[in-house]
């Protein structure tokens, strides 16, 4: 095979053409040290210890490896949480941002790859049979075909093409730039989901306990209130047999009577953390919700170790979404110098 001047510059432009395609103009993001102790405090040594004694034990359980289904162990409340989750606008709203992110993601990755596009014709025509002779020797590339009973001819053609429409060489990482970039958009979205299940998660748990602390105060009231009607009851019969003063009767009503309003309050403050709950489900409460569930008791939240790392900060989702945002900006300033390159 004889090599001539031509082919060997067109080998050398296609090398250098390939070994800049896996060029950047991106610069180098490297992660911000936080600014935060990476050890744990330690403690002065008890009067009955000689050294002293970390914080927390390392090989415990760490409050940030507990899932939310192992922190709240009230069954009902796990059950509120997943229809939250399900049917909450603000996590609706989360998981089609991550399918829109996605498909710009696709979209921008596929200008790497060259555009196919195809095409097809076929032409009919038909034609008496005085001229059919005539039309089938002028048409070049058309197939004639004798018509039916009517003795007219029928000529078709077909074109079928298939090519590349355009095609951009990235020399400079422009169009990986811009990829890059769309992939932390959409890696940034799967953290701000996971924000938002928490906050949601957080809102229905606080909800939820502020139910049940209005349904023991309104539990309480009612109790208040049948103790103060048993007291005034004896003191009206004092007052009658001359023994308690009308001041010691008057002072009684007036406590039922606030009995009696409180209840109201904490009744209508019952039915708010209902419906608060109902807007944050974003669908109806479960007909199977406990009447004598109580704060005290101990099945609802689970114990968590004291303390927690330095290094907690960099697995939540708001600063995770955050570093996503700042290297899709860092992608975004490679793709914006490649463009003062002439693009091929």
């Amino acid at each position: 095979m004889i090599l001539t001047v031509r082919n060997i510059l067109l080998i050398a432009a296609t090398a250098c053409a390939a070994a800049l395609t896996g060029c950047t103009l991106e610069p180098h993001y490297t992660r911000p040290q936080p600014a935060v102790a990476p050890d744990w405090p330690q403690l002065p040594p008890a009067p009955d210890q000689s050294a002293t004694v970390p914080y927390v034990d390392s090989e415990s359980l760490k409050a940030s490896m507990i899932g939310w289904r192992e922190f709240f162990k009230d069954p009902y409340l796990q059950k509120l949480i997943e229809l939250a989750l399900q049917h909450n606008p603000d996590a609706q709203i989360a998981v089609l941002n991550i399918a829109a992110a996605r498909a710009q993601y696709r979209i921008q990755r596929a200008e790497l790859f060259p555009k196919i596009s195809a095409n097809a014709v076929e032409e009919v025509e038909k034609f008496p049979a005085a001229v059919a002779p005539l039309a089938s020797g002028t048409g070049t590339g058309s197939i004639g075909a004798p018509g039916a009973a009517s003795g007219s001819g029928v000529f078709r053609f077909f074109d079928v093409g298939v090519g590349f429409t355009s095609y951009e060489l990235d020399v400079f990482g422009r169009i990986r730039s811009l990829s890059h970039s769309r992939l932390q958009q959409y890696l940034g979205y799967v953290e701000t989901r996971r924000s938002t299940h928490i906050t949601v998660i957080a809102e229905v748990a606080s909800a939820y306990l502020t139910l049940l602390a209005d349904r023991q105060l309104l539990k309480i009231t009612l109790e208040t209130l049948n103790s103060q009607q048993e007291s005034l009851k004896l003191i009206r019969m004092s007052f009658e047999g001359g023994v308690a003063t009308g001041l010691d009767l008057h002072q009684a009503e007036t406590t039922v009577a606030t009995a009696q309003a409180n209840i109201a309050q904490y009744r209508r403050e019952v039915a708010q953390d209902r419906n608060a709950l109902v807007l944050l489900l974003g669908t109806s409460l479960p007909d199977d919700m406990p009447d004598g569930t109580l704060l005290d008791e101990e099945h609802l939240l689970a114990d968590l170790p004291a303390g927690l790392p330095s290094d907690t900060l960099t697995r939540r989702p708001d600063i995770l979404a955050a570093e996503h945002n700042l290297i899709a900006a860092n992608a975004n300033i490679g793709a914006a110098r490649a463009a003062f390159f002439p693009s091929i």
